[in-house]
């Protein structure tokens, strides 16, 4: 977990459960909205990732975007 002064330069640390074959996708697309979000994989296995974004609103609508146009399911874990 971050300390306070992190979190207040990376934003928010969300955590999620997705298919282990779409990670690298999910971190192409989130490069390429410059800003959004940083991402890091925890543990690749399990397709376990953490987003760090000060933009939440707007990365949970790409995530459902996402959902949505190409079929990839993103849970939100709680207590990471």
């Amino acid at each position: 977990m971050l300390n306070r002064s992190a979190e207040s330069i990376l934003g928010k640390e969300l955590h999620f459960t997705v298919n282990s074959r779409d990670i690298a996708f999910i971190n192409a697309v989130l490069d390429s909205y410059e800003g959004l979000g940083l991402m890091r994989t925890i543990d690749s296995n399990v397709g376990h990732i953490v987003i760090y974004t000060a933009m939440q609103n707007e990365l949970m609508k790409l995530l459902e975007s996402l959902s949505e146009d190409e079929g990839i399911s993103c849970h939100e874990r709680r207590g990471g």
